[in-house]
């Protein structure tokens, strides 16, 4: 069942987010990203990283065109390889990043054997891109609260940005999750 938040966006479910999870925790797994035991910080830390990272694609305007929307799926019903598709149109754009972002809380909360229950938020209209994503970062490394409160609350940060900028959230993590599947062991990183 679709749950619609206060600004007409489609949220991704907390039973996706849970399915989510459980699969980029398995993929993690499966390459690697979790061989040693680290700290919360490390993980948080991560989180952080991924979003300096979607900040940095907005500063240098990789927001997907309707154009390469349409050619993306084009492509993918012209049989050409995903993975080949996938670089050509989403590959470091912010719904890219923000895709990441969700994928790292999910395999965190998954790490620490948590479900998610994120509530409906709203981030402010008044903040710019960048605010918002230092609001994000905030609630990450906020000092008080359990680490499951924390990837809760930046979860439902994290949806509410993406419905203000209009990013079909749910859609970029099935994408990022299933061109990461196709990557090498450790994706090539220590």
């Amino acid at each position: 069942m679709e749950h619609i938040n206060r600004s007409g966006y489609i949220m991704v479910t907390t039973d996706e987010l849970n399915e989510l999870a459980k699969r980029a925790y398995d993929n993690a797994c499966k390459h690697g990203f979790h061989d040693k035991e680290h700290s919360d910080k490390h993980y948080l830390m991560l989180i952080v990283c991924e979003i300096a990272e979607a900040v940095e694609a907005d500063r240098e305007g990789r927001w997907l065109s309707a154009e390469s929307k349409d050619c993306f799926d084009c492509d993918i019903m012209d049989d050409v390889p995903f993975e080949v598709t996938y670089k050509e149109y989403i590959k470091g754009s912010v719904e890219e990043k923000l895709a990441e972002i969700a994928i790292r809380l999910c395999d965190t909360n998954s790490l620490q054997v948590y479900s998610f229950s994120p509530s409906d938020y709203k981030v402010s209209d008044d903040m710019t891109f960048t605010e918002d994503c230092y609001f994000l970062c905030e609630t990450a490394t906020e000092a008080y609260g359990s680490s499951h409160s924390k990837l809760n609350k930046c979860m439902a940060v994290l949806q509410s940005i993406c419905a203000k900028y209009h990013v079909d959230l749910h859609q970029h993590m099935l994408w990022k999750m299933r061109y990461n599947e196709s990557k090498p062991i450790k994706h090539g990183k220590k």
